[in-house]
């Protein structure tokens, strides 16, 4: 009992405690440097307006993921459904550590659909894997392509990316049988791989959440490569590409509420390893995740309200 408490202190600690220890450094940053975030008031409106655009569609194509997924099983979304639910899951995965919003997802789609939350939970292992197989892979591309320009290249991020391709494409590839067995949580395993089992041999979800994952990627590569140039410091398609794997990567294994701090200090990281200044990567992943903030936070209230008025119509009927 005192192991499990303090391991929950420990988790707690560690998901707050890291956003609060980089922001702290981001702040002391940009006070001792005042005059590298000048660049700040140079953004146009046209561009702002262009990467907010690039949110919405990212937040549609995520949607699209779940769309995509629960037809197995004979469930059909409508846009509200699929692209208000994932408003609302992005929001509260800005508060909630471990993606806490995606039990919201998996919460909403059984009340709503009767979607088992084994059925969920294969969903959402499976969709997290295939998306993280291929920001990876995008991100070694980008190092890759980053070599050929420039012959240099960052071998810890080599190490990085090709490991966690390695992995990534090994879990998706083999999915392990077991038996019958009275043990409830092994029996719990057991369901969740064997609804697995029906996505993973679904070749025509596989390609498809492939697409989806590699156009989401993209965006975030776009969206990089425009701020940087808009701060007058633009990059190679290779560095942005690199960049972008490696935000998708940390979106997606998440250990600090909405990956904050942990997306901006890898960004930070890697790019100071491919020559980048400290002060433009910092601003570039500063003002990414400002974007998601704002568009999500302004969209999630219209969202919940037309959540909770759909349960509450649901319940008059009852």
């Amino acid at each position: 009992m005192n192991i499990n408490y303090s391991n929950k202190h420990l988790q707690i600690g560690v998901a707050y405690g890291i956003p609060i220890l980089f922001f702290a450094w981001a702040f002391h940053y940009i006070a001792t440097h005042p005059h590298d975030f000048v660049k700040l008031f140079s953004l146009s409106l046209t561009l702002v307006l262009l990467l907010i655009f690039i949110q919405l569609i990212s937040i549609w194509i995520s949607g699209l993921f779940t769309l995509l997924m629960v037809k197995p099983y004979g469930i059909e979304l409508t846009f509200h459904d699929y692209f208000g639910i994932t408003v609302v899951s992005r929001s509260l995965n800005i508060i909630l550590p471990m993606k806490g919003g995606a039990a919201v997802r998996g919460l909403y789609l059984k009340q709503q659909h009767n979607l088992s939350l084994t059925d969920f939970s294969a969903i959402f292992a499976w969709q997290s894997l295939l998306t993280l197989f291929v920001a990876s892979l995008l991100g070694l591309s980008g190092l890759a392509w980053l070599f050929l320009q420039t012959n240099e290249i960052d071998r810890l991020g080599l190490i990085i990316f090709s490991s966690a391709v390695l992995i990534f494409g090994v879990l998706i590839c083999w999915s392990p049988t077991i038996n019958n067995i009275q043990n409830e949580k092994i029996k719990k395993l057991k369901n969740v791989l064997d609804s697995w089992r029906k996505l993973r041999t679904n070749r025509k979800i596989i390609i498809r959440i492939s697409l989806l994952s590699f156009i989401n990627t993209a965006l975030s590569t776009a969206s990089i490569a425009l701020i940087f140039y808009a701060l007058d410091n633009p990059q190679a398609l290779g560095a942005a590409l690199y960049l972008g794997g490696n935000q998708d990567v940390m979106y997606h294994a998440s250990i600090t509420p909405g990956a904050l701090g942990v997306v901006e200090a890898s960004t930070v990281f890697l790019s100071k390893n491919i020559s980048i200044n400290v002060s433009d990567a910092l601003l570039v992943a500063l003002i990414n995740r400002t974007l998601i903030f704002s568009v999500s936070g302004l969209l999630t209230p219209f969202y919940i309200h037309r959540i909770l008025k759909k349960q509450s119509l649901i319940r008059t009927k009852i």
